[in-house]
């Protein structure tokens, strides 16, 4: 019998959301506690959603669905999609892995996207999409609290917080030669921010454990994402590339960082040493799951989540940190931009 290429599809995204119960999954009562901050649409928002990003781009089978503009959407279709995705854009939230408890932050905006947990865990880094920027906000999460970080003119692509409050995030701002992203540091009480790379494309900025490093993203000349990293407490930091890839993070004793490299045509989860040294993949290689993204490792070490982008959808799922075992953390639904 021959399957239609959309049935098949289906029937795979259907597939990823089963098979962490079977044989080789994660238990669940493996799991942590640990609330895991995640960006949640419902089952009707992810499908509406996919429905419209899969047209505009011709229903490819690995749909980039994280960071892209309603506007370019717009252009392909040639219809105003800016209110339907607002209403499609889902709510900061917060996982218990363990009991898949959802609890919405009500505090934060629409569409809120976690970046980083502070590292007591007691505040959560996110960023808010406005018609023309973004900002970066500070939920104080014992007391329900929001502050925003950047300034509202400020074009802020992410960001992480130190043990001693200093802040890094990416800013897109204009230059002769067009708009250029890079790093900058904003200390406690030490006035503006300073810069820390020169771009053009700079984001993504993660501090080590101990504040000793920021590992970021960067772009080669042929427009590849590299990994880098630097020291920010140097007066001219040095950017040393230390991989091909994306969505750097690191493991809570600061042993490892966990990313996502391409390999062939789709993304998979990998782990290095801090200086670039011991890659290995974190799993088995290609599988059903495209584009393994957005890792997030617990606080405990033992585990990732990471979003796995199919379809037009964001299936939010989980590994092992040694790469055995995989399975799904959502019910139904889409779980993107994960923190934990």
């Amino acid at each position: 019998m021959i399957v239609p290429k959309r049935v098949l599809a289906a029937m795979t995204a259907a597939g990823l959301l089963l098979e962490g119960a079977c044989a080789g999954g994660v238990r669940t009562q493996d799991l942590p506690e640990s609330p895991l901050a995640l960006l949640h649409r419902t089952a009707d928002e992810a499908r509406r959603r996919a429905e419209i990003v899969n047209e505009a781009s011709g229903k490819g089978p690995s749909t980039p669905t994280g960071f892209f503009r309603p506007s370019d959407v717009q252009k392909i279709l040639g219809k105003d999609v800016n209110a339907e995705f607002a209403d499609l854009s889902g709510h900061l939230s917060m996982l218990n892995p363990r009991t898949g408890e959802i609890k919405v932050v009500d505090s934060a905006p629409k569409g809120a996207e976690p970046m980083a947990y502070s590292p007591d865990r007691q505040q959560l880094v996110f960023r808010v999409r406005r018609t023309d920027s973004m900002q970066l906000m500070l939920l104080d999460i014992g007391r329900n609290r929001l502050q925003p970080l950047t300034p509202s003119d400020v074009f802020a692509t992410s960001g992480a917080l130190a043990s001693d409050g200093r802040l890094v995030y990416s800013a897109i701002r204009k230059a002769d030669t067009g708009p250029t992203m890079r790093l900058f540091l904003q200390s406690p009480g030490a006035g503006a921010a300073r810069p820390l790379t020169g771009g053009p494309a700079d984001g993504t900025p993660v501090f080590s454990p101990d504040g000793s490093l920021v590992v970021f993203v960067t772009h080669n000349k042929e427009g590849a994402d590299e990994i880098a990293r630097l020291d920010p407490r140097e007066d001219d930091p040095v950017t040393r590339i230390i991989a091909r890839g994306r969505d750097p993070v690191f493991v809570p004793d600061g042993t490892w960082i966990v990313y996502s490299a391409l390999v062939g045509r789709e993304h998979h989860l990998w782990k290095m040493r801090p200086d670039g040294s011991g890659k290995l993949p974190l799993g088995a290689g290609p599988t059903e799951t495209k584009d393994e993204v957005h890792p997030a490792v617990s606080p405990d070490g033992n585990f990732v989540a990471y979003v796995s982008e199919l379809e037009g959808r964001s299936y939010l799922r989980v590994r092992r940190i040694d790469g055995t075992g995989d399975r799904s953390l959502l019910d139904e639904g889409d779980g993107a931009w994960p923190v934990w």
